[in-house]
């Protein structure tokens, strides 16, 4: 084999074995697909659901919040957004993840492995002695913020968004990916994130009037959906006319039917 292919060929697998950055790419927006989105809702609502709460929202996607995602993604700070609040009455909460690209991952990690990261810090969160939320063990900067907003028992829609940043910025010689997740409305980390009991059951709670937002009225959620609450009394009641209104047009159809007999 001629020299100059083995080097090449050496060059190349030290390359990908020894996590080499990626191509250079221009800082862009990297829309999530229709899949990405749909796992990473999904995602978000399993952890909701596996915290044995008994007022636990089943979470939405909001397009709105999205768009509002992604335009901070592609700024490519590391940082939080400046304008929480624009556009809402209500508080909004927002989580963060950075990660490099390494050769041969055009889209980065997939994105609900920032998500398992955020839920990740429940190892921090715990309760103190006055029954307040708190993060226990917390090291290296990492807190339980991110957890607390994840399993926020009030929140009820989340946006989510990523953007592809320049060599650098997310990590030293590597290009990175910029995570976002943008919630309505907030967690209130003093606080319990949520009720602990059977599921549903208390859908209908005092409890669903978020601390932050005083002056503001939320939506009460008293349908339950696969162990979550959710606005699902229209579909009830649409549910419950059509078998009303089908039973009628049976008993219709009856009598006309005995009068056709007796005559």
């Amino acid at each position: 084999m001629d020299k100059s292919v083995v080097i090449i060929l050496f060059t190349l697998v030290a390359r990908l074995t020894s996590g080499d950055p990626a191509p250079h790419l221009e800082k862009h927006e990297l829309q999530l697909t229709q899949e990405e989105k749909d796992a990473a809702l999904a995602k978000h609502n399993e952890y909701r659901r596996k915290e044995g709460a008994s007022n636990m929202v089943e979470l939405v996607w909001s397009e709105k919040l999205e768009a509002a995602a992604q335009e901070h993604a592609n700024k490519c700070v590391k940082a939080h957004s400046t304008d929480l609040q624009k556009h809402y009455k209500e508080s909004k909460g927002e989580s963060l993840s950075f990660d490099p690209i390494h050769l041969g991952m055009e889209r980065g990690y997939p994105f609900v492995e920032s998500i398992d990261k955020w839920y990740g810090e429940k190892k921090h969160f715990g309760y103190n002695q006055k029954g307040a939320a708190s993060c226990r063990g917390v090291v290296d900067g990492e807190g339980c913020g991110h957890f607390q907003q994840i399993v926020w028992a009030y929140t009820y829609e989340v946006g989510c968004a990523r953007a592809v940043c320049p060599k650098d910025v997310i990590a030293v010689g590597h290009q990175g990916t910029m995570d976002v997740c943008q919630y309505r409305p907030a967690g209130l980390y003093r606080y319990p994130p949520y009720l602990k009991g059977e599921a549903c059951t208390e859908c209908d709670s005092e409890y669903h009037k978020n601390p932050i937002d005083d002056n503001v009225k939320f939506p009460l959620r008293t349908g339950c959906c696969d162990g979550l609450c959710c606005m699902k009394q229209e579909k009830d009641v649409e549910s419950k006319s059509a078998t009303i209104f089908g039973s009628a047009a049976w008993i219709v159809q009856l009598m006309a039917a005995v009068c056709c007999l007796v005559m």
